[in-house]
């Protein structure tokens, strides 16, 4: 088996296997590798990221790529355990023992589902300086500095509160 360095020139994403084209030592050029990627994962790194090449039986015409990422993109310093979801542009999803974080920076980020639950101890919701916060039985709106009691039709409420 011949193991080298794979740099990714381009890719074919359109069938059921991700086809490269890239380049090996000096002057060699690769068409058609396949990428072999894990499944419930996919991903389509950058033109230049890098990768390992595998010449099945050391023929270089039967060659399948490993990896592949781009210099310079992957986050660095992780904790312990820690994993990061990543793209090219700098969003992440980082999970660790310390909780979690989706970082989409000022691009909108949208879910759909035909149901979504969250269950927490407290939301927060910031907009500006807009708050809205959810804890158990009760909901406040606005800066969380002395709220007050919001009035229903029915009197005060109990459990939403907001500032004037």
């Amino acid at each position: 088996m011949d193991i080298f360095r794979f740099e990714l020139g381009e890719i074919d994403d359109s069938g059921d296997q991700q086809l490269l084209r890239g380049f090996g030592l000096p002057g060699e050029e690769f068409a058609k590798a396949p990428r072999i990627m894990p499944h419930g994962l996919a991903s389509r790194p950058p033109k230049g990221s890098h990768g390992i090449g595998i010449a099945v039986n050391g023929r270089r015409d039967e060659v399948v790529v490993l990896g592949l990422e781009q210099p310079g993109s992957r986050p660095k310093n992780l904790p312990d355990g820690g994993t990061t979801l990543y793209d090219a542009s700098g969003n992440k999803l980082e999970l660790s023992s310390a909780g979690g974080n989706l970082d989409t920076g000022a691009q909108p980020f949208a879910m759909k589902s035909g149901q979504f639950t969250i269950e927490a101890t407290e939301i927060v919701l910031k907009v500006g300086d807009t708050v809205i916060r959810l804890r158990d039985g009760r909901i406040d709106l606005g800066a969380m500095t002395a709220p007050n009691r919001v009035l229903t039709e029915g009197g005060p409420s109990s459990t939403v509160y907001a500032v004037l």
